[in-house]
């Protein structure tokens, strides 16, 4: 079974979920010797600049330049589409949802990987989605058309099969793994400061503003910081609340984005939480787990179900929810503990090496 995975994400995204998913995956392909095809020639992507001895895949310098992605994703695109043509190739499997390949398969059967039905639950509440509305429609096409669909979670299969009416036997659940690196070599804590940490994007259906607006007091009396890794810079609407709320100083944010950065807070973090309304998996449950980090987590989309009995759940719709169990993460060390020892159990669950295996398995019944 030779599998092709293409460029995509490998291309667009430097750093998060998706490409660390398939990165791994395609790690796995080779340390089981497994016949594997990628298209990427040139990427800046994180997870490929730090583990060249692992990958054979180039890493383009990082050096920024106008046109720099274009560019790249027109020599990889080019080079996907050649692979296409000569279907040298059991298995099809895009790293994304770009249409670009549909006419070249031929009689090659692709499997695609839905990570969470974000854009169709809330396109018509939030604006900013409406301009992802053209990724929204590819994914519709390519989860219709794909010879078989792989959910990351059992809540994810259930939106595609109430969003798509997808027959359930064309779906298989496979979960993600976890390899989050530590550094051993840091051991002091990055930041000298007590502090809750906030991990990844801040839009809408993060839950950030309604958070800090719910809690602002108990940071204040509890001397905490509130310290948000990745997502970009403040926007003018956040440090606008910011501000009106008190706390100039006290919400900070980091911009080195890397694993050895975000590994530090989560194991020098009071705890984590992730206020989230949606999300289709929750890797960052898993990477907290690992770093002995206890977590306060919203009951929405899959994140229970990733969760299990190792996290603090509040309902991220309620700000007395959200107020009370934040106000226990605080006050209850035996709260902290309980949950980061839990957490370290909960990780059993999940590797990269089942990942592979059931992946694997949706392969060759495509055979």
């Amino acid at each position: 079974m030779k599998v092709f995975f293409d460029h995509q994400i490998f291309t667009e995204q430097g750093h998060g979920g998706i490409s660390r998913y398939f990165f791994e995956l395609m790690d796995k392909f080779k340390s089981h010797d497994e016949k594997l095809i990628s298209s990427t020639i040139f990427s800046n992507n994180e997870y490929l600049k730090f583990s060249n001895k692992r990958s054979s895949i180039p890493f383009f310098p990082n050096t920024h330049f106008k046109g720099k992605i274009r560019l790249m994703n027109g020599v990889n695109r080019w080079n996907s589409e050649r692979i296409l043509r000569n279907g040298n190739y059991d298995v099809f499997h895009p790293t994304f949802y770009n249409r670009y390949f549909l006419n070249k398969l031929g009689s090659k059967p692709f499997v695609l990987t839905v990570h969470d039905l974000i854009n169709e639950k809330f396109i018509s509440k939030y604006d900013y989605l409406k301009k992802e509305l053209d990724i929204t429609n590819s994914k519709r096409e390519l989860i219709l058309r794909a010879n078989h669909l792989i959910a990351i979670s059992e809540s994810t299969k259930n939106d595609i099969i109430d969003y798509y009416k997808v027959d359930k036997s064309k779906i298989s659940v496979v979960h993600h793994g976890f390899s989050f690196p530590i550094n051993e070599e840091i051991t002091d804590p990055i930041l000298n400061f007590k502090y809750v940490l906030f991990v990844g994007k801040r839009v809408m259906y993060k839950n950030f503003l309604f958070t800090i607006e719910t809690i602002s007091d108990l940071l204040i009396k509890n001397d905490l910081k509130f310290v948000c890794f990745g997502g970009g810079a403040f926007t003018s609407q956040e440090i606008s609340s910011i501000s009106m709320l008190g706390l100039v100083g006290r919400i900070l944010f980091v911009d080195k984005v890397d694993d050895n950065t975000l590994s530090n807070l989560y194991r020098h973090a009071l705890f984590f939480v992730f206020p989230s309304l949606y999300e289709g998996f929750g890797l960052p449950l898993l990477e907290a787990f690992s770093s002995n980090c206890p977590v306060l987590s919203s009951d929405a989309g899959s994140l229970k179900e990733i969760g299990g009995n190792a996290a603090v759940y509040f309902d991220p719709t309620n700000k007395e929810s959200l107020y009370s169990r934040f106000l226990e993460m605080i006050e209850s060390e035996e709260t902290r503990s309980n949950a980061a020892m839990k957490g370290n159990l909960r990780l059993r669950d999940f590797s990269w090496e089942k990942t592979f295996t059931e992946t694997c398995n949706v392969y060759n019944s495509l055979k």
